[in-house]
């Protein structure tokens, strides 16, 4: 059963998976219509310092691409180059890469956008081979 715990926009789910406890943790991404890149982080680093003061160490984190975008645009490709640098390259192993919307595509379509993100270093190449 999910628990939902959260009074902003970050919100933590709590479950057991496998008899291990698990927190997931959905944040708000960065191109928000009515918020800012900089307000975002913000809010991300105000989270992350709380919990990281009540002992919750995060582990690692799930980056979710929508496949169905023809092409990763400037914002999205901004997003992407800032989530790296926040990341640092030594955390970049504790990343799990994860491809959504995939009932919009066709199978072909989808793999192929897929092989072109892990084969370019400006997308996920150098997250995948770190």
């Amino acid at each position: 059963m999910l628990n939902g715990i959260g009074t902003s926009e970050i919100t933590a789910f709590k479950f057991i998976y496998n008899g291990i406890p698990v927190t997931l943790v959905d944040t708000p991404g960065f191109d928000d219509t009515h918020r800012s890149d900089v307000d975002v982080l913000c809010e991300l680093a105000a989270w992350l310092e709380e919990t990281y003061a009540k002992g919750f160490l995060l582990k690692g984190i799930i980056y979710l691409q929508r496949i169905l975008d023809p092409r990763i645009g400037g914002s999205s490709l901004k997003n992407l180059r800032l989530f790296k640098r926040l990341c640092g390259k030594d955390a970049l192993s504790n990343v799990l890469l994860v491809t959504t919307f995939w009932a919009y595509v066709t199978p072909e379509e989808g793999e192929r956008r897929e092989k072109e993100m892990i084969s370019k270093p400006e997308l996920w190449k150098d997250m995948i081979d770190r």
